[in-house]
């Protein structure tokens, strides 16, 4: 019998091997501790940073690009807010990837595209590794008394959600994934099953499974829709400066105003 690895698995090694390196190097750049979850992702950034969010219904969950405003370049970040609210911290986590490590390969990549796309592959990797590290996620697993032999419960999600920050589907992910592994091999004995009807959450069942959190806790949102329109104050002012300057037409800046649903806001500037 052949037990040599194939070409998949060693790519899968050494992929994330990388992943973990950039995982570190990203931590390290942000003064975050090596394995602790991260409170709030949106909240690490910097003033370089123009994150705009609001809803759209295109199986885009986020994009992102560089733009230069004379001698200073920001960093823009999308966020599809017609998705979980966890989903949207797992998506931002997502675009940091292509912000400081890899660029994506093309402008958009629609949800069921991704899976095809190997830049976009480890930007998932990434993401999940970032917000949910391993070995603070096995250390969850021993406090709550899981073992190979058990199942995880819903609760037990809904708990590790609540540490991590991050959707019902990265939980499990991230869970399934630990197994992939070799590095978590002496923790094998820590790592629960996953319930099979688990999986019909992956597929956007979100109106179901928000139902099943309610019913758990009604303050935890992480699996909500919550479709608001956030409109970057800094954004907003560069806006209006461009249009004082002539660069913008008021019909422009009309319609993004009326867009994010700041049409009265408009009016102190004119």
């Amino acid at each position: 019998m052949n037990n040599m690895p194939c070409d998949w698995e060693i790519y899968m090694k050494t992929t994330y091997e990388y992943i973990i390196e950039c995982v570190s190097t990203f931590r390290k750049k942000f003064e975050l501790g090596e394995h602790e979850p991260i409170n709030d992702i949106f909240r690490i950034v910097d003033d370089s940073f123009l994150i705009l969010k609001f809803p759209n219904k295109m199986g885009v969950s986020g994009v992102s690009t560089e733009k230069k405003d004379r001698n200073k370049t920001y960093k823009c970040i999308y966020i599809n807010t017609n998705e979980p609210i966890g989903r949207q911290n797992f998506t931002f986590a997502h675009e940091l990837y292509h912000i400081y490590f890899k660029k994506a390969t093309s402008a958009l990549c629609l949800e069921d595209e991704r899976d095809k796309d190997e830049v976009e592959k480890e930007a998932e990797m990434f993401a999940s590794n970032l917000l949910i590290p391993r070995y603070w996620l096995l250390k969850k697993f021993k406090d709550y008394g899981l073992k190979n032999n058990r199942k995880i419960e819903m609760h037990h999600v809904f708990w590790l959600q609540r540490e991590f920050n991050v959707s019902f589907q990265a939980i499990i992910y991230a869970i399934d994934d630990l197994g992939k592994h070799e590095i978590y091999g002496k923790f094998s004995e820590y790592i629960p099953q996953i319930p099979e009807y688990f999986k019909q959450y992956y597929n956007s069942n979100w109106d179901k499974l928000e139902k099943e959190t309610k019913k758990f806790s009604p303050d935890l949102n992480l699996n909500s829709v919550i479709p608001v329109y956030e409109f970057p104050e800094r954004f907003k002012k560069n806006l209006i400066n461009n249009f004082l300057r002539g660069l913008v037409e008021f019909e422009v800046v009309e319609d993004i105003f009326n867009f994010f649903e700041k049409r009265d806001e408009l009016e102190k500037y004119l």
